[in-house]
């Protein structure tokens, strides 16, 4: 993935992409930042559908498939030059893992009494580790499966 192919398929110049855009990580971490933010929007509205634990299981299973979506081209991050934006998108992943638990939308926060930073910390590093390996095809579930597993280590929760 190159900045010249990114221009072409956008139909511009090189010089328009960076005006908008530093680098190819650039546009990477903005689609990512893009599709959370639907992710979390949707999440939030299938928070109101179901009771824990129930809520959390479907908020993974619907992470999952947003996820799935970007698949192809997550798959091209691999290798030390990737490692810069993954450590990125784990901060805005934190980030938002806060949010979500200040907000109550996970009764996480409430049966563990941890800080929510630590909750938040801890839970960033585990699933977009897990993500990456799962992005660069090291691990061959689909995504209904990587997200009841996600599930059960985060919530230690058998069904």
């Amino acid at each position: 993935m190159t900045i010249s192919a990114i221009a072409e398929c956008a139909d511009i110049g090189r010089g328009t992409f960076y005006r908008y855009f530093e680098d190819v990580d650039a546009v990477l971490l903005y689609l990512f930042a893009e599709q959370y933010e639907q992710v979390q929007a949707d999440v939030d509205a299938l928070m109101l559908q179901y009771e824990s634990p129930e809520r959390e299981r479907q908020a993974w299973k619907r992470s999952f498939g947003y996820f799935a979506k970007l698949y192809v081209v997550f798959s091209k991050l691999k290798g030390e030059d990737s490692n810069a934006l993954w450590e990125k998108f784990e901060k805005h992943t934190m980030t938002q893992f806060a949010v979500s638990l200040q907000k109550g939308n996970f009764s996480y926060t409430e049966w563990m009494g941890l800080p929510v930073d630590v909750m938040a910390t801890f839970a960033a590093g585990a699933v977009v580790a897990t993500l990456r390996r799962w992005l660069s095809g090291e691990l061959d579930y689909d995504s209904d499966t990587m997200a009841e597993m996600i599930y059960k280590l985060l919530y230690h929760r058998p069904n």
